[in-house]
């Protein structure tokens, strides 16, 4: 569906432009030469929208699948799976232009009490699902 609306907009756009703008006579309320007006049925928007939808539904999938020939998980062991997503982080590191060396920094001073823990976030490894404890605002 999205790839048929892209179709009609450049072909609308090619008949348009492909003559001379005096060539063109439109009467007020016709539709232009090599066009036809849209008699679609029904809620166009709620149309579109679904049609939206589900093309990048279908292209979020098809990019899961296509990841997957790019990584290469040795899920033996946890050191294995760090040593095995090593290239790709080095890549996603050039790709975000963090190469550089990190410039040393004092950590921050955590304040904890006791009605609350000073732990927002953390996790194992970078193997491992990633888990939230708590976020505090």
């Amino acid at each position: 569906m999205p790839r048929l609306l892209s179709v009609m907009i450049v072909m609308f756009s090619v008949a348009a432009f492909a003559q001379q703008p005096s060539e063109i006579k439109i009467s007020p309320g016709s539709p232009l030469p090599g066009t036809a007006k849209l008699d679609w049925d029904g809620d166009i928007v709620e149309k579109l929208v679904d049609a939206a939808d589900a093309f990048f539904l279908d292209e979020t999938l098809e990019t899961v699948r296509r990841q997957e020939s790019f990584w290469h998980r040795d899920l033996s062991s946890v050191t294995a799976c760090e040593e095995s997503i090593e290239v790709n982080r080095k890549e996603l590191a050039r790709i975000l232009g963090v190469v550089d060396a990190r410039v040393p920094f004092e950590a921050p001073e955590k304040m904890d009490n006791l009605n609350r823990s000073a732990l927002v976030f953390g996790t194992r490894s970078r193997c491992s699902v990633v888990k939230i404890d708590k976020l505090v605002l």
